[in-house]
């Protein structure tokens, strides 16, 4: 008994080394025109069909992921548009507490949450 089992053990050990090894292949980086890049960015951040996309600066970008990644934790991200400048800002003033926001950062929010 002894026997049969170092002999399958010995088997399987020459087969497991003679099995072909198969080794990834790197892949090619994917060259993407600008313009592809451009048509993704738009259907990704336009939040309607039809809106038109604006470059946002970096204080602005900034503000816009305060706003995604605070906000969106307690709950469904507004409309940045269902309000006016002036109902902005006791919003964002009663919600920075419920973050860790500074308020240099509520400011970039409200700037984000307010531009035209």
């Amino acid at each position: 008994m002894k026997v049969k089992i170092t002999l399958i053990a010995v088997l399987g050990i020459v087969l497991y080394s003679c099995s072909p090894k198969i080794v990834p292949q790197e892949q090619p980086e994917k060259v993407v025109a600008v313009e592809e890049v451009a048509v993704e960015v738009i259907k990704e951040e336009a939040p309607e069909e039809g809106a038109s996309y604006l470059m946002l600066s970096p204080e602005l970008a900034e503000g816009k992921d305060l706003y995604e990644n605070n906000c969106a934790k307690c709950h469904e991200l507004y409309n940045p548009k269902k309000f006016t400048a002036e109902q902005w800002t006791p919003i964002l003033i009663d919600m920075q507490k419920n973050t860790d926001l500074t308020d240099e950062q509520r400011i970039k929010v409200y700037n984000y949450v307010t531009m035209k």
